[in-house]
């Protein structure tokens, strides 16, 4: 299934670039897409993430495609203030869990079978924290769930995307390029006394930068005393969330049974969900998850879809909801034709073998894999304004 995918992986490639030829045979100057970066939300202090967004838009006069923008979703190079040259940000994209393994997900094999092209002025984008280095320069998790911070103090920091453009044969790449410059904020107020902190304590830090670990269980006392004595504080935010993971995880919170551990896990969520931090999308999937009031969970899935409709960590979770709303669609076709097929009087012998020809189409894999394929291009496709 792996090389199957690579396969069609390099085909998708293959398919951009001679897209991209297309183009520039047509006329139009440099390459057909325009490739930009974006901060998303407010601007980190230090050891707080920087959510990203790429946006990878039509400018050519042909469609061009297959377009997969998540890959280019955040840091790949960063410089910081006193840097002189830029330094590759090693597993800065935490965004699955790392018990999951490598196996590819919903929002990977959706790129695959439902290939994205874009027409003149069409985009489409993807948002990505990035918070910490928890790679090292081989590929391989650093120890102790400990990350190296990428934003160590206030400044100007210079990050840079790639998007890839095509892949040669000789196994390199040519890329679109952008920067994007960060005005990391000077902690001042609680968030000085706090990062004062952060500063000597790595394994808090990084409880604080990481929107998957869970902390461990002498990191719980000092995360609570930041939510409780710090509630104004920049870095309250991060901290509740990773204090309900701790709650959520329950390995170690043996003082409170898990109904008191999953109340007291939602009601930090529920604290923080409105603010705008880099992980907030993280935060109401989390909650999302918890809640058990179906109207509530429609409430953070409308707010993801509108708010967060580009973040790479909620794109894992739409290939379902949508393969779920094409399925009802589907029973609810199949329902209309059986009841005209069984209906009273019977249908004549030539129309009722339309219907049932009908109805084999509409509950097939094709026409199945058809609409989801629909649904997910006019997800992920922003069309271009007044087309």
């Amino acid at each position: 299934m792996k090389s199957a995918l690579r396969l069609l992986a390099a085909a998708a490639l293959a398919i951009n670039s001679a897209g991209v030829e297309r183009c520039r045979a047509s006329g139009v100057q440099a390459d057909c897409i325009e490739f930009r970066t974006d901060l998303v939300g407010v601007a980190p202090c230090p050891f707080q993430a920087a959510r990203i967004r790429v946006t990878v838009r039509s400018i050519g006069k042909e469609p061009v495609g297959p377009i997969v923008v998540d890959d280019s979703a955040g840091i790949y190079l960063i410089k910081g203030p006193s840097e002189t040259d830029y330094k590759k940000a090693w597993g800065s994209r935490l965004v699955r869990d790392i018990s999951r393994g490598t196996h590819d997900t919903a929002r990977e094999l959706n790129n695959v079978r439902y290939p994205i092209f874009l027409k003149r002025g069409d985009a489409c984008s993807a948002t990505c924290p990035s918070a910490a280095e928890w790679k090292n320069e081989s590929g391989n998790w650093l120890s102790n769930n400990v990350g190296k911070p990428l934003f160590t103090k206030g400044g100007a920091y210079s990050i840079k995307c790639r998007y890839i453009l095509e892949a040669k044969p000789d196994g390199s790449y040519r890329y679109a390029e952008t920067t994007l410059s960060i005005q990391v904020r000077e902690p001042e107020g609680d968030d000085k006394l706090i990062y004062a902190v952060l500063e000597k304590n790595a394994r808090l830090a990084s409880a604080v930068m990481s929107p998957q670990h869970v902390p461990d269980k002498d990191l719980v006392d000092k995360l609570s005393e930041i939510v409780d004595k710090y509630p104004k504080s920049s870095y309250v935010d991060y901290a509740r969330f990773a204090l309900a993971r701790a709650y959520f995880a329950g390995n170690y919170q043996l003082e409170f049974n898990r109904e008191e551990r999953v109340a007291k896990g939602i009601s930090l969520l529920q604290a923080t969900a409105a603010s705008p931090f880099a992980y907030q999308p993280n935060v109401l999937m989390v909650l999302r998850n918890h809640l058990r009031d179906e109207a509530e969970t429609k409430k953070i899935t409308d707010w993801l879809n509108r708010e967060h409709y580009d973040a790479i960590e909620w794109l894992e979770e739409v290939p379902a909801i949508l393969g779920g709303a094409v399925r009802e669609r589907v029973r609810e076709r199949s329902r209309d034709l059986r009841a005209l097929i069984n209906g009273e009087p019977p249908p004549p012998e030539d129309v009722r073998k339309v219907l049932a020809r009908q109805l084999f189409e509409n509950e097939s894999e094709e026409n199945i894999a058809r609409l989801c394929g629909e649904e997910w291009r006019a997800y992920r496709i922003r069309p271009a304004r007044g087309r």
